[in-house]
């Protein structure tokens, strides 16, 4: 039994029932961990003093398009959450429909660990809601929702600054009339300008001080320094492992965007698409700023690699290259990424190697879910149900930390 035998409305079905089941069972076994303020953990809490008082102090690091949304609707922190949750699943079906998405793609994105962040009173689900209108208008040449995409994700966080170089590269390497590449890349950087002007008014009206959010990324550790190892995270165990794969992906997708622009350049065969190219530039371009502004620490990384649409189409492309894989390629895969973790210092205990080697086997779950056996005969029966088990579990697992006060992001 493969993903190919679902149906998208099938496996939504499971997966609500699934996720309302756990979650029931949860609350009978400790009803005290779904708490009055069970919503309000981390940066939560900061986007909550912003809405309440304005901007001060560091705060201005958080930028204002969730916590001004927030006052404006003065919602408590549960309903905030629910509506951060619509606006997600909003922008979700929004991409499904637009994008036709492949059924596994479908099945993969709704088992990521990153569901919880469009659940809290955080700035994720309008990003990824923002995101997702420019991934559209990408997709459809679509200059006015390419624009207002751009200018959400402007207001929403830090990250939109990786779009520029994302915007240069993608539309300068691809195969575009000269007007379409003018109108994208002149337009797209003079919103992403106006959207940093836009934010910086916004706080000065609160603090009387300009852009005040760059000398604020200094507080958070946010300059550029060479990175060292081990990498590390701001929470070990789970975490820093969930960190890593994030990073594994933005440096997948760097390898992708590099033979593409080889295959540019020498003018040969290439099937990416413009959509797919900007995606793993922004993934790619977060990954590597992560690494070198905060010198090997990847805390939050996995926030800003799988709480946004751009991963979306990074695994939907996987799946649409259809690659084929067999027991000796899912060794060879398990070996690669075993040294991987040597990079986070795997080695030190015999525990620890054992943790990162549990890592490497749910991140082959992934694999077996995005590929095809090349032999129906070296295909487990029932292997992806396994990894649907295994994936629905962890995210449970990172939903529950988030709302018994652990660090996840």
């Amino acid at each position: 039994m493969g993903v190919g035998s679902w149906s998208k409305k099938g496996f939504l079905a499971f997966y609500v029932g699934s996720l309302s089941v756990l979650f029931f069972l949860v609350f009978l076994a400790n009803p005290e961990i779904f708490r009055k303020g069970m919503f309000l953990q981390f940066d939560a809490l900061h986007y909550l003093e912003i809405m309440e008082n304005g901007y001060a102090d560091y705060r201005v690091a958080f930028f204002p398009l969730f916590p001004k949304l927030w006052s404006l609707l003065n919602a408590s922190p549960a309903l905030i959450s629910g509506i951060n949750f619509l606006f997600y699943v909003f922008g979700f079906l929004l991409l499904n429909k637009t994008l036709k998405l492949e059924t596994k793609t479908f099945i993969i994105s709704l088992l990521l660990p990153s569901i919880v962040f469009f659940c809290v009173p955080y700035t994720e689900a309008l990003f990824y809601l923002s995101g997702a209108l420019v991934l559209i208008g990408i997709h459809k040449l679509s200059l006015r929702f390419f624009l207002l995409g751009l200018f959400l994700t402007a207001l929403s966080r830090p990250a939109y600054t990786i779009f520029i170089p994302a915007i240069l590269i993608c539309f300068s390497f691809f195969n575009l009339d000269s007007r379409t590449k003018i109108k994208f890349i002149g337009g797209g950087v003079a919103v992403l300008i106006f959207g940093t002007l836009a934010v910086g008014f916004i706080q000065y009206l609160d603090t009387g001080r300009w852009f005040e959010f760059f000398a604020a990324q200094k507080l958070w550790g946010n300059e550029l320094q060479i990175p060292s190892l081990p990498l590390t995270s701001w929470s070990d165990g789970i975490i820093i492992r969930l960190d890593g794969v994030a990073l594994l992906v933005g440096l997948t997708s760097a390898y992708f965007v590099v033979l593409h622009i080889k295959n540019y350049i020498l003018k040969l065969e290439n099937d990416m698409l413009l959509i797919e190219l900007f995606s793993l530039l922004y993934l790619a371009g977060i990954s590597f700023a992560i690494l070198l502004f905060r010198g090997g620490s990847l805390f939050s990384l996995n926030r800003f690699v799988f709480a946004t649409p751009f991963v979306v189409i990074f695994i939907n492309y996987l799946v649409r290259k259809n690659y084929r894989i067999n027991w000796k390629r899912i060794l060879i895969v398990f070996l690669v990424v075993e040294l991987y973790w040597l990079l986070f210092a795997s080695y030190v205990h015999i525990q620890t190697l054992f943790k990162y080697t549990g890592a490497t086997l749910i991140l082959l779950c992934v694999v077996s879910l995005l590929t095809t056996w090349k032999t129906e005969k070296s295909y487990p029966k029932y292997i992806n149900i396994f990894g649907i088990v295994v994936l629905l579990t962890f995210q449970m697992y990172i939903f529950l930390r988030y709302f018994t006060g652990s660090w996840i992001a």
